[in-house]
């Protein structure tokens, strides 16, 4: 293949990519429901909405994740769960060390 009918494949491919842009643009102009500006209230209006569901599911999250952390310590009666995993703080570690 020559340097010309390459330099002309590539021609056409670019003409035929310019002119689709310019066709799809022309076709989303002319069947675009509402405008830019509507558009634009509608994003602006929604992302409010979708604000307000997160704050308030955030709080009603933070509320059950309380409620079960209450609700485990309850269950447990007052174990201490370093005790029960074999952990032990660096105090009663010392502690024991004094003991000894």
């Amino acid at each position: 293949m020559s340097n010309n009918e390459r330099e002309s494949g590539f021609g056409a491919f670019l003409a035929g990519f310019i002119i689709g842009g310019l066709v799809g643009a022309a076709v989303a102009v002319v069947l675009a429901p509402q405008s830019g500006e509507e558009t634009r209230s509608k994003l602006a209006e929604r992302s409010v909405e979708w604000r307000n569901i997160v704050n308030e599911n955030r709080q009603n999250w933070a509320e059950n994740v309380n409620q079960m952390g209450q609700s485990a310590s309850n269950s447990l009666g007052g174990i201490d769960l370093n005790a029960l995993t074999g952990k032990m703080s660096s105090q009663s570690a010392e502690d024991d060390k004094t003991e000894s």
